[in-house]
């Protein structure tokens, strides 16, 4: 299988539309694919003066999402996997998403729960990824109580905003803090505990070009470079995450690949590093405890 890096999470606004050549070009400089995530809400004044996210003007949306649109097929053509996204919040009650989708023809839809989101899609080829779950529920935090983990197969867990495993781990999510705080009912590890398959990334999350440096890099196991194997990589959870060097990572349990299912029991397991440096400890954890 080949190893793809990306950022799955670059967000680029509609005041920033005119520098969408130069992202994309530096993208290709750096990542073997871009899934783009177009990002349709500003800040607004509320009565009290204090700040609101909200939409963007609904015109103002469907020129920019046909903007993208545009730079994706031109992208396609030219040979690049470059894949058509946006970032979704609904009403703040089931955490925040980037839908992506395989083809380029879809329109974007902002219901107000997740559950609908999934439905409105439900005959597509697109995936909703949550990220920076670890945040307060009802405060766009993740609702894994709602999760559909064929919707979603992995979970943005690192990211400009820290660190969502848990809430006892370094890494806290301090950089937003009228987002916080960080908290353990919502982390990654509960997701797991629902007994939910859903495998784990880093992304950036930065509101700028993508693959900024400490903010967080994918990778996607897929058997080619084409936008089908990309897409059924991330599909079956054959991906991993890095906060900051890129790691050749390759871990089997007994002819499965991160990412697939497999039944309880004793398992061969095979693990395979190259980092950029001296490797300092590799830890396992058996139901979100350090086995060793």
């Amino acid at each position: 299988m080949k190893k793809l890096w990306t950022d799955l999470h670059s967000n680029i606004h509609h005041n920033q539309m005119d520098e969408l050549d130069k992202w994309t070009e530096h993208a290709k400089d750096v990542l073997d694919f871009w899934p783009i995530a177009y990002y349709p809400f500003q800040m607004i004044k509320t009565e009290s003066g204090a700040g609101l996210e909200d939409l963007c003007p609904e015109e103002e949306i469907k020129k920019d999402w046909e903007i993208v649109r545009r730079k994706v097929k031109e992208e396609n053509e030219n040979g690049y996997p470059m894949f058509m996204g946006y970032e979704w919040q609904g009403c703040g009650f089931d955490g925040d998403h980037n839908v992506f989708f395989l083809d380029n023809e879809q329109d974007m839809k902002h219901p107000m729960r997740y559950q609908e989101l999934r439905d409105d899609y439900k005959d597509t080829e697109a995936i909703g990824i949550p990220h920076h779950v670890a945040y307060q529920l009802g405060s766009r935090g993740k609702n894994w109580a709602t999760h559909d983990e064929n919707f979603s197969p992995f979970a943005e867990i690192y990211s400009s905003h820290g660190c969502s495993e848990n809430d006892t781990g370094g890494m806290d999510m301090e950089r937003h803090l009228h987002m916080g705080p960080r908290t353990g009912e919502t982390c990654y590890e509960r997701g797991l505990e629902a007994g939910l398959h859903v495998g784990c990334i880093a992304s950036g999350d930065n509101h700028n070009v993508p693959a900024a440096c400490d903010h967080g890099t994918m990778c996607v196991l897929a058997e080619d470079t084409s936008k089908a194997a990309i897409w059924a990589g991330m599909k079956a959870r054959h991906v991993y995450g890095v906060s900051r060097s890129r790691m050749e990572i390759d871990f089997t349990a007994d002819d499965k690949m991160m990412g697939d299912v497999i039944a309880p029991g004793k398992h061969n397991m095979k693990i395979s590093i190259c980092a950029a440096d001296a490797i300092d400890r590799v830890e396992l954890l058996k139901n979100n405890v350090l086995e060793e």
